[in-house]
């Protein structure tokens, strides 16, 4: 070892058997975070150093002594160190997650509560920011950002998103304020920024309740949404929609590509259980990995083989269809029919077209309104049929989302003889 603790990497072969292992660090800490294999058949190591220029570590720390700064180092397939940097400000800088970026390069991401200094172009928004740096693939800071409230902000993890953009995802103790458009239900509660490729922020989006909610890891689904694993120990209320199972439960929330909630799902026991990895299989299922220190209780099956074990939960896909409808009514009205309808929610809501039979079998459209797209928010809808046929008259609606996808509605009898 090179200090106190070091970035420690093991390569195994299929069998498990030990290959070679290295560590890397400066004299004082490291703390490695993340690694991602390079196409060259090496590694990128990623984390935060406590060190001056020692050991592996070729870059002076930004802030004061011993204060943390983002590092990177580049192994190749042996282990052997081809480069390293470094990035940070005047305070603590601590690198959580990293994904691939294009050509090449690599997307660090963290917390920081370092003001405009050093790496850092931008001043702080309140107390810890999350903060990314973009990389070219030799290492090379090609851009940086920071986003958060007036309170702290932490980031825990990050993803790439289909459109070229990132997703990240971490924890807020903010109000509105800065970065963050919705204020804070409780202590802490999950925080999701989407940004594009360039890093300038598409839209923000909290999750949460009165008490402790924070994500732990976040990917884009199937769908082209996002599912994130988070952990809680707010009852049920705000943005929780199952009750409590026991003091800290895994909270999974599963959001459009705008960010808009589809569900929500709370899984534990008596005790302590925690997210720390979401997946999604080919099939569309969810596997979800924490630890738990719960017994035979709630959703837990088995019983702990010791103070805290390892949990795995594998989840079937929950399908959403794309709009709420509540209600659909059709009256008569003058000489005409008149029909309403109401949304609670819609999801890439193209149009309704509006369908008539006299014999409840074969429909014909006569006439269209406009959906709403992606919303959260309750929409009302009318239309008038002025000129219907004298008798028992069928109607149903024929709902069109932008990628082609429909479905129908219940249909509705109407006679109007009796009107005349």
């Amino acid at each position: 070892g090179n200090g106190n603790k070091d970035f420690w990497v093991m390569k195994i072969s299929p069998l498990g058997n030990k290959i070679w292992d290295h560590c890397y660090g400066g004299s004082k800490g490291e703390v490695l975070r993340g690694a991602l294999t390079t196409s060259d058949g090496g590694f990128l190591l990623a984390g935060y150093s406590f060190s001056g220029i020692s050991g592996n570590k070729t870059q002076a720390n930004k802030g004061p002594d011993g204060t943390s700064d983002y590092w990177i180092i580049k192994i190749d397939a042996n282990g052997v160190k081809q480069w390293d940097h470094s990035f940070g400000g005047n305070g603590e800088d601590e690198l959580t997650a990293l994904v691939p970026a294009s050509n090449g390069g690599f997307m660090l991401a963290g917390s920081s509560n370092s003001t405009q200094s050093g790496d850092h172009s931008q001043s702080s928004q309140g107390l810890n920011d999350f903060w990314i740096v973009r990389t070219d693939s030799l290492g090379n800071k090609l851009w940086d950002q920071r986003y958060g409230g007036t309170d702290d902000d932490f980031l825990i993890e990050l993803t790439n998103s289909n459109d070229g953009g990132f997703l990240l995802g971490g924890y807020s103790f903010s109000g509105i304020g800065g970065d963050k458009t919705q204020d804070c239900w409780g202590q802490s509660d999950v925080w999701m920024v989407k940004i594009d490729a360039n890093g300038a922020k598409q839209w923000d989006v909290r999750f949460g309740a009165t008490k402790m909610d924070r994500s732990r890891s976040v990917i884009q689904t199937l769908d082209g949404g996002y599912f994130i694993g988070a952990y809680t120990n707010s009852l049920q209320e705000g943005d929780i929609t199952d009750p409590s199972r026991g003091v800290y439960d895994g909270w999974g929330i599963k959001i459009d590509s705008n960010g808009v909630k589809q569900w929500d799902k709370r899984y534990g026991g008596t005790e302590d259980d925690h997210w720390h990895l979401v997946m999604q299989l080919s099939d569309g299922d969810y596997i979800l990995v924490g630890h738990s220190q719960s017994g035979i209780s709630g959703d837990k099956s088995q019983s702990c083989f010791g103070s805290d074990d390892i949990w795995m939960l594998k989840l079937e896909l929950i399908t959403v269809l794309p709009i709420e409808l509540t209600r659909f009514d059709v009256q008569p009205q003058n000489s005409g029919a008149l029909l309403e309808w109401t949304t609670l929610s819609e999801n890439g809501s193209n149009y309704f077209a509006i369908q008539r039979s006299l014999d409840a079998e074969t429909f014909d459209s006569i006439g269209m309104v406009r959906g709403a797209g992606t919303s959260s928010i309750a929409h009302d809808y009318s239309y008038f049929d002025e000129n219907p046929p004298i008798t028992t008259v069928y109607y149903r609606l024929k709902q069109v989302d932008y990628n082609g996808d429909s479905k129908f509605s219940d249909v509705k009898a109407i006679n109007l003889q009796s009107m005349n």
